[in-house]
């Protein structure tokens, strides 16, 4: 494998890039919020912008050796900010790609998303900040054919994340993650797992039955074995043990529709839709707490807790737009378990939103003159209003507004972005699942200008 990459690097390839992005936030509502969606500029991933000006400056580097089908890709991201983020000065990003075939691994500090939505991603998105990982799979496997018709594709991923928060329950979880999808013609389905475990203080699979419980979710939520216990000391003893065995999953469906490989390609170049639907439990009949809930036949599990995304986007010369809703139940909240939750440093490992909420957006580009492209965005989201809680007043959030940039000469942009931001009782809590509103009607702005310099 390594002397058949050492055949590319005569084709080798680097690349430096210089970004500097210079925001002002009011900061009227809140004193700080998550920089989200900003379509002329790579959205930095768990940053939050700060009231006042906000100055993010970057250098990525790129090396990159081989094809698409042997190769390999190292990305590198040293960031100043200031305010500060992780710090002044850090290392945002740092992956290694290695491609054979249709094998790869990866492994360094990024991010990962283990469904196809664009704005959100249930499990998973890049909405988190980059975290230490290794991961690995198969990419566009192709399964055979039986006559004229074939079985299309099929690819898979696994690995882990080493997630740096220490503010957890057990500070510094770890997030097993794996996605299997199948593509055939215009269709693509899948489904993917997120486990959280471990971390200081956390179990740690030793044995064998250990690795089983974990990749099964045995005993996921065993303490429920305790409820029916009347000792009140012997009921404590059981759930505590039954809780130092925990972990924790979420587990989801998907699915992306590909239109234009069955619509005439002068109507879009590109049309496609997709849908996730997820659940933050799963009831099934191999685990000992579900065992007497749910057979094992003709389905053997389910999913409890649900959210759903839905979204759809093209392209026609010189037009783009993507559209997307997510919608989580109003009963319990998603993510928030009680030992790990998903959520990393106060984020959601997948949905901007989090639990109990709704969450339109709409994104629309359009280029002209070759080397320019204005853009508008849309967001809405509602959270906080359970279905058994008439009086608990709601958070509401309004974001809109125009973006444009242009390209000065082949290596250099320039952009600037205007958001206007419009809260009804907004979110203070420095808790993801704890909501502590302020109440109210506030109006807020961003403006932003982007620099960028590549050679």
């Amino acid at each position: 494998m390594l002397f058949s990459l050492l055949g590319y690097f005569f084709i080798a390839q680097l690349g430096v890039e210089f970004r500097t992005n210079s925001t002002f936030f009011s900061g009227n509502a809140k004193k700080s919020i998550f920089l989200q969606d900003q379509i002329l500029y790579p959205s930095y991933e768990g940053f939050r912008l700060s009231r006042g000006l906000n100055i993010f400056n970057s250098v990525l580097f790129f090396f990159g050796a081989g094809d698409e089908k042997n190769g390999i890709k190292i990305l590198a991201e040293p960031f100043v900010s200031f305010p500060r983020q992780e710090s002044n000065l850090f290392l945002h990003r740092f992956s290694t790609h290695l491609q054979y075939g249709v094998l790869y691994l990866s492994g360094g500090k990024d991010t990962l998303s283990l469904g196809p939505g664009i704005h959100n991603s249930i499990l998973l998105s890049h909405n988190l900040s980059p975290q230490n990982h290794a991961w690995g799979g198969i990419k566009n496997l192709r399964l055979p054919c039986l006559g004229s018709f074939c079985f299309g594709d099929i690819s898979a991923l696994g690995g882990v994340l080493f997630v740096d928060d220490a503010r957890a329950k057990y500070p510094d979880p770890n997030f097993l993650v794996m996605r299997f999808d199948w593509e055939i013609y215009f269709l693509r389905l899948g489904a993917s797992r997120i486990i959280a475990f471990g971390g200081k203080g956390g179990v740690k699979p030793k044995t064998f039955q250990d690795y089983i419980d974990l990749f099964t979710a045995r005993l996921e939520n065993a303490s429920g074995l305790c409820r029916d216990i009347q000792d009140e000391a012997e009921r404590r003893k059981c759930e505590e043990y039954w809780l130092s065995r925990d972990t924790n999953q979420a587990a989801e469906f998907f699915g992306v529709v590909d239109f234009s490989k069955i619509i005439p390609s002068n109507i879009f170049e590109e049309l496609f839709g997709y849908f996730e639907y997820a659940g933050d439990d799963i009831v099934a009949c191999w685990q000992v707490e579900d065992v007497h809930i749910i057979k094992c036949f003709p389905i053997p599990f389910r999913l409890a807790v649900n959210g759903w995304v839905v979204g759809f986007g093209g392209k026609r010369e010189n037009i783009s737009f993507n559209a997307e809703y997510t919608w989580f139940n109003k009963s319990r909240p998603f993510y928030a378990h009680h030992n790990y939750p998903l959520s990393v440093k106060g984020i959601y490992t997948g949905a901007h939103t989090g639990p109990f909420s709704d969450d339109v957006w709409f994104r629309f580009s359009y280029s002209f003159f070759s080397d320019m492209i204005f853009g508008f965005r849309f967001h809405f989201f509602r959270r906080w209003k359970r279905d058994n809680d008439s009086s608990q007043v709601q958070e509401k959030v309004f974001e809109f507004g125009p973006q444009f940039a242009v390209d000065l000469d082949d290596s250099t942009t320039l952009g600037i972005s205007f958001v206007l931001y419009y809260f009804q009782n907004p979110d203070l809590s420095s808790s993801p699942f704890s909501y502590q509103p302020k109440l109210g009607n506030f109006l807020d702005f961003s403006l932003s200008l982007l620099f960028s310099y590549r050679y």
